[in-house]
């Protein structure tokens, strides 16, 4: 029996709870972090350069300022708070290791 080698998988889009996005707090925040990061990138020329460091930018500030949206049915029912003290557990421990 031969089997087919698969396609190559693509990699699948994050998907940012851009819900957050409305509480204030997590608004200035972002806000701030995306105005620092856009000073950097006035020096690049071309488009397909500035469009690359424009797309990194913004999903390295979404990583660090609002969370991964939970979309699995199990992830739906669990609280923010829940989710917080998870995500501040996952934080302290990556900084034990």
């Amino acid at each position: 029996m031969k089997l087919k080698q698969r396609a190559g998988r693509t990699k699948k889009t994050q998907a940012f709870d851009v819900a957050m996005l409305k509480q204030p707090e997590v608004e200035t925040a972002f806000d701030v972090e995306v105005y620092n990061r856009f000073a950097i990138l006035e020096s690049v020329d071309g488009v397909e350069d500035t469009w690359s460091q424009f797309k990194t930018t913004i999903v390295a500030v979404a990583e660090k300022v609002v969370r991964q949206k939970r979309v699995s049915r199990k992830e739906r029912w669990i609280l923010d708070t829940t989710w917080k003290a998870t995500d501040e557990r996952k934080q302290i421990k990556k900084q034990l290791c």
